[in-house]
């Protein structure tokens, strides 16, 4: 896993080490990337830096869900695809969620004063031209992200 980390860009290398740092070890995290990717150059800092805290949400929210999983799985896949990096965060779910919800403020799986993780994330990508975000929930719950390079 550690191998396929360094292939990864700089920050998002750095943020995704940090976060399963913090992830307890029977939980089964896989990397994928396709090649190495050091070296990508977004198309703005201003991109770089959203992408960051859309990640560092994304891998929060996904953690957490799958800790509370039977599988507690999670897998993180990034790939170039010609002026595009993908970008898809996979986990494992306790239950179905309801997509048409989870980016309303305060909207919470997970009890009171909490759900403003993923309308943050909506915030962001309002404002954002160069991220586009496509959601899948049915035996897991899987997030891809189209980054412009």
């Amino acid at each position: 896993m550690l191998n396929n980390i360094e292939k990864l860009p700089k920050g998002i290398r750095g943020l995704v080490y940090y976060k399963i740092c913090q992830a307890e070890k029977d939980l089964n995290i896989k990397i994928y990337s396709d090649k190495d990717l050091k070296n990508i150059n977004f198309s703005s800092n201003k991109t770089s830096k959203n992408l960051l805290k859309i990640i560092g949400i994304l891998l929060d929210n996904a953690i957490e869900a799958s800790y509370e999983s039977k599988d507690k799985m999670l897998s993180i896949n990034l790939f170039k695809d010609n002026k595009i990096m993908v970008i898809n965060i996979t986990n494992s779910i306790k239950n179905s969620i309801d997509t048409s919800k989870i980016f309303k403020k305060g909207f919470s799986t997970k009890g009171k004063e909490r759900g403003y993780g993923l309308s943050t994330v909506k915030d962001i990508l309002n404002e954002e031209k160069n991220i586009e975000m496509r959601i899948e929930s049915n035996k897991n719950f899987s997030i891809t992200l189209n980054v412009k390079i």
